[in-house]
C-alpha cells in the first residue's frame, strides 16, 4: 500500500503512475497524462515539476530528522530518485522508457516505499477521505452547471465565479496526488476575492446560486478542517468554519436580524 499523505508516499505514486504509460509514450505527454494538465500547458507543468522535487527536498530533511530512521538504509537508493528527476531538463527529448531508466522498482522506488511507510507512521499530513473527495467533486460539478445555467447572474460575476470554482476543482481532483495544500489555497483565492470583490457578493446576495455556493464552501472548508485537526475531534471539540467563511456567509445567506442591526460586510 503506497500512503499518499507525505511526500515520499506522494513522490512513489507519481512515478508508478509514469510507468504504468507505454515505454515508448514521449515522457512530457506521459508526465502531463498524470499532472491531469494540458501537454503543452508548460507553466502548469513546471509548477507540478517543482512540486516532485520539493517533495524530493522534505523526503530527505524529514528522514534525516526522524528519531527512528536510519538514512543508510532509508536513503540509501535516494540518488536514483534524485537522477530520475533530473530527467526534467530533458522532458522533451525522452521517451518514458528513457526518463526512468535511472530509478528502478526494486531499488529507488523501494526506496520511497519504505520512507513513505516511515513517515506515514510519524509525520502524517491532512489528507481528504477519498469517498469526501468524490462527494466533495460531485456537489462541485452541479454547482457550476448551476452557475452557467443561472440566468439572474451577470456575465461578469459568472465568469468571475467560474474561474475560481475550475481552479478549486483541478486541485481537489488531484489532491490524492498532491495533498489538500493546493485545495486550501485555491479555496482562500476565491474566500479572499469575494471579501475584495463587492460587486460579485452584492450580485450572489441572497440567490439560490450564492446559497448554494456557501453551502459548498462551507462543506470544504470543513473537511480540510477536519482532516488538519483530527485530535481536536478525539478531544471532543466540534469542528467549525473559518472566520472568513462565517463571515462572506452572513452576507450572502445572512441570518434574520433584529431591526436596525448590520453587522455584514459592507457595512464596515
Amino acid at each position: 500500500m503506497t500512503y499518499l499523505n507525505n511526500p515520499a508516499g506522494r513522490l512513489l505514486m507519481n512515478f508508478q503512475l509514469v510507468r504504468q504509460q507505454a515505454p515508448a509514450t514521449r515522457a512530457l505527454q506521459a508526465w502531463s497524462s498524470v499532472f491531469n494538465i494540458d501537454s503543452g500547458d508548460m507553466n502548469a507543468f513546471m509548477q507540478r515539476v517543482s512540486k516532485l522535487y520539493e517533495w524530493a527536498e522534505q523526503t530527505q530533511e524529514m528522514i534525516n530528522d526522524s528519531p527512528t530512521a536510519d538514512p543508510r538504509i532509508h536513503l540509501k537508493h535516494f540518488g536514483e530518485v534524485q537522477n530520475a528527476l533530473s530527467n526534467f531538463l530533458a522532458v522533451r527529448e525522452l521517451q518514458v522508457e528513457q526518463f526512468l531508466t535511472p530509478i528502478h522498482p526494486n531499488s529507488g522506488e523501494y526506496c520511497l516505499e519504505i520512507c513513505a511507510h516511515l513517515l506515514h507512521s510519524q509525520r502524517a499530513e491532512p489528507s481528504l477521505d477519498p469517498d469526501e473527495r468524490e462527494s466533495l467533486l460531485s456537489r462541485l460539478d452541479r454547482l457550476i452547471d448551476e452557475v452557467v445555467q443561472d440566468g439572474d447572474l451577470d456575465q461578469e460575476t459568472k465568469d468571475w465565479v467560474l474561474r475560481r470554482l475550475s481552479k478549486i476543482r483541478d486541485t481537489l481532483f488531484n489532491a490524492h496526488l498532491f495533498s489538500t495544500e493546493d485545495t486550501e489555497h485555491a479555496l482562500d483565492v476565491l474566500l479572499g476575492g469575494l471579501r475584495r470583490k463587492l460587486k460579485v457578493l452584492r450580485s450572489l446576495t441572497k440567490t439560490v446560486t450564492g446559497k448554494n455556493l456557501m453551502t459548498f464552501v462551507v462543506a470544504l472548508d470543513l473537511a480540510i478542517n477536519l482532516s488538519a485537526n483530527t485530535h481536536e475531534l478525539i478531544a471532543g471539540d466540534p469542528p467549525r468554519s473559518s472566520p472568513i467563511v462565517i463571515e462572506i456567509q452572513k452576507v450572502i445567506d445572512p441570518p434574520a436580524l433584529p431591526e436596525g442591526k448590520n453587522d455584514s460586510i459592507e457595512a464596515k
